[in-house]
């Protein structure tokens, strides 16, 4: 994805968001260097990301959430309503939010879905 917006040669800035700091900083150092595409993280809980997306240097300004994986399924159907509710105060009609769903619980198969056969993480 990330490869595909350089591509572009817009100046993109990319934010992942990761309650594990560990894994962020894991993350972010595998992806490449980059001329248009600026690669920074948030440490932190979605509630956390919620307010950072409310600041007034980030409201403004166009975004696509991207939410890969099994992270709405830590929520019960009751609650996943009012979670994605969250973000119609934060998003305007030029706003993206996409939310990709798996329910595999092989290991195997999940790494080989979040990772491209030369070892490349997507992000």
């Amino acid at each position: 994805m990330l490869d595909a917006l350089e591509k572009t040669q817009k100046k993109v800035a990319y934010y992942a968001l990761d309650l594990m700091k560990s894994e962020l900083e894991r993350t972010l150092a595998d992806v490449p260097t980059y001329a248009y595409v600026q690669c920074a993280g948030l440490h932190g809980t979605y509630d956390d990301g919620l307010v950072w997306l409310q600041k007034p240097q980030n409201a403004g300004k166009p975004k696509a959430i991207l939410s890969i994986g099994s992270s709405i399924g830590n929520f019960t159907r009751d609650e996943a309503p009012g979670f994605l509710g969250q973000f119609v105060n934060i998003l305007g009609p030029q706003d993206v939010l996409l939310i990709g769903l798996d329910a595999c619980q092989e290991p195997s198969k999940v790494y080989q879905a979040y990772n491209d056969s030369d070892g490349s993480v997507m992000m």
